[in-house]
């Protein structure tokens, strides 16, 4: 029979340490530890290629006018003009007529060539140049006067002197020649636009119009047109009437010459 245990005795003396065991299998990854601070920062690398050019962007505002210029320098004074009529020739019937300056723009020398009518007829030509050499002042709408007559032949084309009218007193083809200078007045603005219109029974006539800008106040201007037009019906009145006051207006004449019926099939 086995008797009970007796009581522990006292612990040895460690014995020397044993050799290290096989290293165990890996453990499980442990949790993500906190970020470290920011490293020193790395040497710039090398410029890279350029990209593509971007699309235009939209056009901007317009931007505010600038200020206006300084006024230029006055304009040399201009020169009189002289006007006289030259050679009167008779053309051949059916032909055109024509007027011609044979002179310069400061001294005009009209040559004027008029059919003559159809054989039988024996009419002389009709015409009419009607003048003002002294200075007079323009105003708007209202017809330029005439002070006399320097040539008349026919009795178709009459004009009263001191007067605007020119009297047409048959129907017919007819060609007005006008020519004056002009200058602005005093006072005028500037630059100033100025025109003159040839008017029948107060209609404006197609091609009778003509303008000048001046650009100084002291500036002459020598006008002139030639127009042809059609009467249809008479008596007619023809006047030269300015769109515009504040210009002066000397050495005008008006020459009014009647070609002839007007052709049926036009």
């Amino acid at each position: 029979m086995e008797g009970s245990t007796g009581p522990t005795g006292p612990t040895g003396a460690t014995g020397a340490t044993g050799g290290t065991g096989a290293t165990g299998a890996t453990g499980a990854t442990g949790p993500i530890g906190l970020q470290g601070l920011a490293g020193a920062r790395g040497a710039t690398g090398a410029t890279g290629p350029t990209g593509l050019q971007g699309s235009a962007g939209e056009r901007g505002a317009t931007g505010a006018t600038g200020p206006t210029g300084p006024a230029g320098s006055p304009g040399e004074a201009g020169q009189s003009v002289s006007f006289r009529v030259g050679e009167v020739q008779t053309g051949e019937p059916g032909s055109f007529a024509s007027v011609v300056n044979k002179g310069s723009e400061r001294d005009i020398v009209l040559d004027f060539i008029i059919p003559k009518g159809e054989p039988g007829l024996g009419t002389a030509p009709e015409v009419l140049a009607a003048s003002d050499a002294p200075s007079q002042p323009g105003v708007r709408d209202r017809p330029l006067i005439f002070h006399g007559n320097t040539l008349i032949s026919g009795d178709v084309i009459s004009h009263r002197t001191d007067s605007s009218e020119i009297a047409l007193s048959m129907p017919g083809i007819y060609l007005a020649h006008f020519t004056c200078t002009a200058i602005a007045a005093a006072g005028a603005p500037i630059p100033a636009v100025l025109s003159l219109n040839l008017q029948l029974n107060g209609a404006a006539v197609s091609g009778g119009t003509v303008r000048h800008t001046f650009l100084a106040s002291n500036e002459y201007a020598t006008i002139s047109f030639s127009v042809p037009f059609l009467v249809a019906s008479a008596p007619a009145a023809l006047r030269i009437v300015p769109g515009q006051n504040q210009f002066i207006f000397s050495d005008m004449t008006l020459t009014v010459i009647r070609l002839g019926y007007a052709d049926d099939k036009s």
